[in-house]
């Protein structure tokens, strides 16, 4: 956690986004898969180039017809439910962030209650997908060692660390 607070605002959501990376392959129905990545590769273009505001992303959670939040009610398996709670997390943070650029007054809800802290609600989802955190640990060195926060850069840099996650 402590490393975790020392990252930028930028940073801390590239996070979430990387841990999201990591887990979407997890996800066992095609269709919902395709919308778990459509949701991510949104948040990465809010944090890269702003194409994205708050609302955008918020949606994506709680939607009546394709919400992620009603995938992750309606799954019966724990692992599938931490795969569905880590997306939720990663595309909660960045709508916070996205909402606090925006300078919203007002946020929806479940977004008012995301800060820092969402941090341990989201490695404890990811820890019962996966034995280890080494994957954490290394992309917490990755955010730490790019002084220029160069966001495209990190994204490039965490999709070979997913890729060499995955091999392994």
């Amino acid at each position: 956690m402590n490393r975790f607070l020392s990252l930028s605002s930028e940073q801390k959501v590239v996070f979430f986004i990387g841990i999201a990376e990591r887990i979407i392959p997890l996800i066992k129905v095609d269709e919902h898969m395709f919308i778990a990545k459509e949701a991510i590769n949104c948040c990465w273009c809010q944090i890269i180039n702003r194409k994205y505001n708050g609302e955008v992303l918020y949606n994506y959670i709680d939607n009546e017809e394709n919400g992620i939040s009603i995938f992750a009610e309606l799954c019966n398996d724990e692992i599938e439910s931490a795969v569905w709670n880590c997306i939720i997390d990663a595309i909660a943070f960045t709508s916070r962030y996205s909402y606090d650029k925006e300078k919203v007054k007002f946020y929806p809800e479940p977004i008012s209650l995301v800060d820092d802290e969402l941090v341990e609600h989201m490695i404890s989802c990811y820890s019962k997908c996966f034995v280890d955190n080494k994957y954490i640990e290394k992309l917490i060195d990755i955010l730490l060692l790019d002084c220029s926060c160069n966001i495209q850069k990190l994204k490039d840099n965490i999709e070979i660390l997913v890729i060499n996650f995955t091999n392994t």
